[in-house]
């Protein structure tokens, strides 16, 4: 079982990397290497899962579950199948190509 909540990560990811970019001065060189930076990172957590994804598995893979409000009985439940990790991984690689095409 994978103990690394890999895609709880990529979940992160743009969220942080969007509001480091937020704190970053307006139309600066920095804000724009830090959002390239976030996406080229978020793709090689994409990458990873790619790679560590077990084709011969059906159903639910890096499948995380936790309790979130337990008297309310809310869990936190994350889990990838082979088509959605191929969609996950296709919006990963469009991003840092649509950020180059800025001028």
């Amino acid at each position: 079982m994978n103990t690394i909540p890999l895609l709880s990560i990529l979940t992160l990811i743009p969220l942080i990397g969007g509001g480091a970019t937020l704190l970053a001065p307006n139309q600066s060189k920095l804000a724009r290497r830090l959002a390239f930076g976030t996406s080229l990172l978020a793709l090689a957590v994409a990458a990873l899962l790619w790679a560590t994804f077990d084709t011969s598995r059906a159903g639910y893979q890096f499948a995380e579950n936790l309790p979130w409000v337990a008297s309310l009985g809310i869990n936190y439940s994350l889990g990838i199948d082979g088509l959605g990790l191929l969609m996950v991984l296709l919006s990963a690689l469009l991003v840092p190509f649509a950020m180059l095409d800025r001028k």
